[in-house]
């Protein structure tokens, strides 16, 4: 048998430190979902996936496919405020923790989709909603934004906005589900105990 000699180079040494990065990502983050407790390390392990997919899915997708899921109704569980507290800061949490580390690109608009996915399949009566604001002084430009809130309490897009803007100069356009897009200003959500490795 003749020697398949040394392994070919490889086509991109770029490539190569991409996928080193994203190895030792991946083996950083196994460590960390092993040491989370069991609800917690569901929820990161659920916003990484659905992060991953929410990009693609905008991109490709046709809106009214996205805005119809987005207003499925929920089940008729009903959960105390400590629960929907709880969840609400699991969710935020975790998208927070995961569009860090997902490849793909993580924005308003798909740290929404992910939380709003994550608290309705929860029974939670989440709120997503789209926005604009202006993007000069004349209002010739529009800047959009999604957020995304239980109960005026904010999830995502709160605070994640560039330019030390907030929420007030965006005047929603649309909500899921239809007919919310006329609330009062978020709140933020209530401290909790901190949730273990919120750091890491």
């Amino acid at each position: 048998m003749s020697d398949p000699g040394p392994p070919a180079a490889s086509a991109s040494p770029r490539h190569d430190r991409y996928l080193a990065n994203h190895l030792r990502h991946g083996r950083a983050l196994a460590g960390k979902l092993h040491a989370l407790s069991g609800a917690d390390a569901v929820a990161l392990a659920e916003a990484i996936v659905l992060l991953g997919l929410a990009a693609p899915l905008i991109r490709l997708v046709p809106f009214r496919t996205i805005a119809a899921a987005m207003s499925t109704p929920i089940g008729s569980a009903r959960h105390d405020a400590a629960v929907i507290a709880a969840t609400v800061e699991r969710v935020a949490w975790a998208i927070d923790r995961s569009a860090k580390r997902v490849p793909t690109r993580a924005l308003c608009f798909e740290r929404g989709l992910a939380a709003h996915l994550m608290l309705r399949r929860r029974g939670i009566d989440s709120t997503l909603v789209y926005g604009v604001a202006p993007g000069d002084s004349d209002g010739s430009v529009l800047r959009a934004h999604v957020w995304v809130h239980v109960d005026s309490v904010e999830v995502t897009g709160g605070g994640d906005l560039t330019g030390g803007d907030d929420l007030t100069g965006y005047a929603p356009l649309a909500s899921f589900p239809s007919g919310r897009t006329h609330t009062e200003p978020l709140r933020p959500r209530p401290p909790l105990p901190a949730i273990h490795e919120r750091d890491a």
